[in-house]
């Protein structure tokens, strides 16, 4: 989350060049600015000679990403649009512990939530940058340009995260969740009410909990 941060996508096991290819340049359209790759025999062969089916290919690459426009990404500055989505680590702890309580798998749900949120975003011609508590409670929120902040099963948020996004919306920022949003604190002690009822406008029942949808991979509200 640190915006000066290098940072790249692993690669490699076993895919096949075209795909291998593919995810390297996203890596590097999306801000990427090192390719890591699994070692595995497929770069080098036991000769020490260099695999033509993996290996070669990754050199042109390479060269290819080294020279010309490949450069020209290397040492461009990524723009983001001004919309925020929202990393909760305690939430994320939350729902880690959950599946334990609805036999499901809720911290894949966690995290395929934020990342369809993140996808939903680039599809409709967005780029999409992403904020954690420290930048919350540390004022970096309002300090930005950010219009829209979006809290992806943001259950689990301190006092000073929910102050930060009070603040945020009275500024007029615009303000998206989904579900039971600060119903636990910071170290995952149940709240009895909602703490950002009033910024939507709504009152939520304190008996709101989480229901898995029978194929496991929902949740919704009862």
């Amino acid at each position: 989350f640190n915006p000066e941060a290098i940072t790249g996508r692993w690669n490699g096991y076993f895919r096949s060049e075209p795909v291998f290819q593919y995810i390297s340049w996203k890596s590097i359209l999306t801000g990427g600015g090192y390719l890591p790759f699994w070692h595995s025999p497929i770069f080098i062969l036991p000769d020490f000679r260099i695999s033509p089916y993996y290996g070669l290919p990754l050199k042109n690459m390479i060269s290819e990403m080294n020279s010309g426009i490949g450069t020209l990404f290397f040492y461009s500055k990524r723009k983001t649009s001004p919309i925020a989505v929202y990393y909760s680590h305690s939430s994320a702890q939350a729902l880690y512990i959950l599946k334990y309580l609805y036999d499901s798998d809720t911290k894949q749900i966690f995290f395929r939530n934020k990342e369809d949120y993140k996808n939903i975003i680039k599809d409709l011609g967005f780029q999409p940058t992403f904020f954690y508590a420290k930048d919350l409670e540390e004022g970096r929120l309002e300090k930005s340009n950010i219009k829209v902040l979006i809290l992806p099963l943001s259950i689990a948020l301190s006092d000073g995260e929910i102050a930060a996004i009070k603040s945020f919306v009275k500024g007029g920022g615009l303000l998206i969740s989904d579900c039971l949003t600060g119903k636990m604190d910071e170290h995952l002690k149940r709240r009895d009410h909602f703490p950002l009822d009033e910024v939507f406008g709504i009152t939520g029942s304190p008996s709101l909990k989480m229901v898995m949808g029978e194929n496991k991979g929902t949740v919704t509200v009862d």
